[in-house]
């Protein structure tokens, strides 16, 4: 029942819309076997060999065994694992063996339609429907976004980072306005931590915004909430410590 009344209330709409502008922004790369941009060879080869050790058993593949004709590579000691581990999940039980591209076009595709979704679900909290939905659909358009992350560069994990960042900016809005904040702790602390094995560069540039944000908010709620938002940040370093903890204390090697 509260499924449909979510329908009748337009969301469900407005979430069809932006699935359908989702896939009409990707489908010059749907039309193709392999995406085009800058790093697309760098994540081809990663996204192949992450792949093949994550499905031999390997859950959190760091060191790339047969990079660099066998010597390896420290490639997961440095960049952030989630958006191959989904590229990992599209390629079961199919391309594991060959090096393409499809993986990378599906996982991709997905990072656009769920920015979309996020973005729309922020923005409604800040505004009605009219405005929440096309302004989610821009979200997903912008030139920096789409252009030239996605088909100029193919900034793989800084494109899927446009997921999180809405949801962090929605779960610090109900954190710091909530009555009851210590319920709302856990979804802002993973989203952070989402964030972070994802694009560490724009979870570090993202702070100094985050924290100027929650004291705008705090004129109007109690310094508890603040702390609150800061035990959430806190909590999402923890959670995300199997990824930046190696990554900051491996730097000199």
């Amino acid at each position: 029942m509260s499924g449909y009344s979510t329908w009748r209330q337009g969301h469900g709409l407005c979430l069809l819309i932006v699935l359908g502008v989702a896939l009409v922004l990707v489908l010059p790369m749907l039309l193709t076997n392999c995406p085009q941009g800058h790093d697309i060879r760098h994540h081809l080869i990663f996204s192949h060999h992450f792949t093949e050790q994550f499905w031999q058993g390997e859950l959190y593949p760091r060191w790339l065994q047969k990079m660099n004709a066998g010597f390896g590579s420290p490639t997961f000691f440095f960049y952030a694992p989630l958006p191959f581990w989904i590229t990992a999940l599209l390629s079961a039980p199919f391309w594991i063996d060959q090096v393409t591209g499809y993986p990378l076009i599906l996982a991709a595709s997905l990072a656009l339609l769920a920015s979309g979704i996020s973005a729309y679900y922020w923005l409604r909290a800040l505004t009605c429907r009219r405005y929440a939905c096309p302004l989610a659909l821009l979200y997903m358009a912008l030139p920096y976004h789409l252009l030239i992350d996605l088909y100029m560069r193919f900034a793989f994990a800084e494109f899927w980072s446009f997921v999180w960042v809405p949801l962090i900016f929605l779960g610090l809005r109900q954190l710091m306005q909530a009555q009851a904040s210590g319920r709302l702790l856990l979804p802002m602390a993973l989203a952070l931590a989402l964030q972070v094995m994802t694009h560490l560069p724009t979870f570090i540039t993202l702070l100094p915004v985050l924290g100027g944000y929650a004291l705008l908010l705090t004129r109007r709620s109690a310094w508890r909430r603040l702390l609150t938002a800061l035990l959430a940040m806190l909590l999402g370093g923890l959670l995300s410590a199997i990824y930046w903890l190696p990554a900051m204390t491996t730097q000199h090697y």
